[in-house]
């Protein structure tokens, strides 16, 4: 865990147990109800719903995409899950997160070491 200024980012590990739990249940609802419902999740990544433009910065230079999702920034997912496009889709976490978890969970160790060791910018260095 890190901090922005005086807020923290990252995730204690009571909270990575609630998202694992929450991830089993998801894919035990939609084995046990399927096939005549379908169950997603949408994960959110940090939302900018009044936080401070400091915050908000810092957290952007940390993402992959540069950005920081807006209340909005769900509907995209929301009506992908709700339409029949995604008939054949159940079971599934749907990351809406600028690419945070790819970079706080798999790998986001060996990817700031070797932004080190070949002197590349890493997001973990918030660096573009």
């Amino acid at each position: 865990m890190g901090t922005l200024g005086r807020h923290v980012y990252g995730k204690p590990h009571c909270i990575w147990r609630f998202q694992s739990r929450v991830i089993q249940f998801t894919r035990w609802l939609a084995t046990t109800l399927g096939p005549k419902v379908r169950v997603n999740a949408i994960s959110p990544g940090g939302v900018a719903h009044d936080r401070p433009e400091s915050f908000v910065k810092q957290y952007e230079a940390r993402t992959p995409l540069r950005l920081m999702v807006t209340e909005g920034g769900f509907r995209g997912a929301i009506v992908y899950l709700a339409s029949d496009m995604s008939g054949y889709v159940s079971g599934q976490i749907v990351r809406v997160d600028g690419d945070w978890g790819v970079v706080m969970v798999n790998g986001s160790i060996v990817m700031c070491i070797l932004g080190d060791l070949l002197s590349i910018p890493t997001p973990c260095t918030g660096s573009s």
